[in-house]
């Protein structure tokens, strides 16, 4: 049975948004552990409890991933504020900063 109650999300977005978080924690936890070359979408996957193939719903690659953790981290991600059209726009600028990065530097250790 869904949860219920003022902490369950009680829309499709709501649910959707939710759920995206959900996998962005999960990139963080792994992206921190792993660093990027070590990390696995699997991996990612199976500590947000959802499938492979719904992470690729959401993230077309590993590197759009770690774009939306730095996006969030950056601030410029803004789940639940501004739908999913947002998100692409401010995920498309997090992955321009992620891809300026030079190819030298260690992600695991940022």
């Amino acid at each position: 049975m869904p949860a219920s109650g003022p902490e369950a999300p009680n829309t499709s977005r709501q649910r959707l948004e939710a759920r995206e978080s959900t996998i962005l924690d999960a990139a963080e936890q792994v992206f921190t552990r792993a660093g990027f070359d070590g990390a696995k979408v699997a991996t990612i996957a199976q500590t947000a409890a959802v499938a492979e193939g719904t992470v690729y719903l959401y993230y077309r690659n590993k590197q759009d991933l770690l774009a939306g953790v730095v996006g969030r981290f950056l601030g410029t991600s803004n789940v639940g504020g501004g739908g999913s059209h947002h998100l692409r726009g401010q995920r498309r600028d997090a992955t321009r900063t992620v891809g300026a990065l030079p190819p030298q530097l260690n992600t695991a250790t940022i």
